[in-house]
């Protein structure tokens, strides 16, 4: 329980009172009754597990990027390192100066897309992203945020004739039930649209027209659902790199069995 003091020489009142990581924490106030209300919300913010630490929004991305690092020192030392390499390398020369209450979705989103324009990886975009997102979970877990945004909207898949929703009614009577039963398989509506991301991202199609296509309302959205697909991506590059090598190797072998018969 919090309590208020009135040091000799002090003005106003001061209310003291532990957080519920047990951590100290007092705020001044001109009248007493001021102080003993805000004694009162804070330990009802407590009991209902909603009490935000009211410097955490104000915290700048890197020093709670240093605390963060801290905390994760429990993961297995290949995660750490990878957290700390990309918040160096990545999140904290864009963000490391921004409160972490404060972080814009636009800045967030223009971000990746200069990412994706210089030319890095899909599936490194999307890890970095990882680990900004994370970094705000664990801020969000530690009582420094009360929430942050992860929003998004789909696009249509199945427009009609006008570019207008399709009723649902008329699209499962009149199509999808009918095409499943020749077909022979089940599936949701939904699942269509996953196989589609999944089917395009096989054939290297780039993340910026996947969330065009897609309709959705920033890439972060895309690569927040669909980013775990690039990395097998990535082995599918690797194994054709693989194949041209040992194609030109086979090549150049060629040449030189032929090589060796001409001579003689």
């Amino acid at each position: 329980m919090g309590f208020i003091e009135r040091r000799p020489g002090e003005q106003g009142y001061r209310a003291r009172y532990n957080d519920p990581l047990g951590r100290k924490h007092s705020r001044t106030f001109a009248r007493k009754a001021d102080a003993q209300r805000f004694l009162v919300e804070m330990e009802g913010d407590k009991a209902r597990g909603s009490w935000i630490d009211p410097r955490g929004a104000d915290m700048p991305l890197a020093a709670w990027a240093e605390e963060f690092l801290l905390l994760a020192r429990r993961l297995s030392p290949t995660t750490v390192q990878t957290y700390r390499r990309d918040l160096t390398r990545y999140v904290l020369p864009r963000f490391g100066d921004y409160r972490i209450g404060r972080i814009p979705a636009d800045e967030v989103e223009n971000w990746l897309n200069d990412e994706v324009e210089a030319g890095i990886a899909p599936s490194s975009v999307h890890r970095h992203y990882r680990t900004l997102r994370r970094l705000l979970q664990v801020a969000v877990e530690k009582q420094h945020l009360e929430h942050f945004a992860e929003s998004g909207l789909d696009g249509l898949v199945f427009p009609n004739g006008a570019g207008k929703p399709v009723s649902s009614s008329s699209f499962w009577n009149q199509h999808f039930t009918p095409s499943l039963r020749r077909a022979g398989v089940k599936c949701r509506v939904h699942d269509l649209r996953h196989t589609s991301v999944a089917l395009a991202i096989a054939e290297s199609a780039h993340p910026k027209s996947i969330q065009a296509r897609m309709g959705h309302s920033s890439i972060n959205v895309t690569l927040d659902r669909y980013g775990h697909l690039f990395p097998e991506l990535d082995e599918a590059i690797a194994s054709a790199f693989d194949g041209r090598l040992a194609a030109v190797h086979g090549a150049r072998s060629s040449v030189v069995v032929n090589a060796s018969f001409g001579s003689e």
